[in-house]
């Protein structure tokens, strides 16, 4: 059992970092937070204190339980529907994230300049827009759709 699922996890990855586009995107709205909250550690425990202790638990039994049935289910389902089916929730609670850091005014270090929260999805923008010219073109012309 311990097998199936530590192979569905590593399916998993495969699929959501060679998929339609969408990991990248992730990838650095996570980092973002973790710089802007690990670089403020006594504020964002002030800020995080906020959120009721049920709602994290809620949330990370959210993520962690469906990752564990999707990385299950794998080897018997394909396509990457399970992996986008909380990607929207994922963003839902980034965002959140981001919001409460623009509140909190976190600040974080970036190549030797302080970065303010709000700059985050501005930049995500900037890189969205260049992936569109860049490598969607290629990506949608060469990704197989179906029959």
């Amino acid at each position: 059992m311990a097998g199936r699922v530590v192979g569905g996890l590593r399916t998993l990855w495969h699929r959501v970092t060679a998929s339609y586009g969408y990991a990248e995107f992730v990838a650095v709205y996570l980092i973002a937070l973790l710089l802007l909250f690990g670089q403020n550690w006594r504020r964002s425990q002030l800020a995080l204190s906020g959120f009721h202790p049920c709602v994290t638990l809620f949330v990370v039994g959210y993520f962690g339980g469906y990752t564990l049935l999707y990385a299950w289910y794998t080897p018997i389902g394909v396509g990457n529907r399970f992996e986008l089916s909380v990607f929207l929730p994922l963003l839902l609670v980034i965002l959140t994230l981001l919001s409460l850091a623009r509140a909190h005014d976190l600040r974080a270090k970036w190549f030797g300049r302080q970065a303010p929260a709000w700059v985050t999805s501005p930049t995500v923008l900037l890189v969205l827009v260049a992936y569109l010219i860049t490598v969607f073109p290629y990506r949608v012309s060469t990704m197989f759709g179906g029959d």
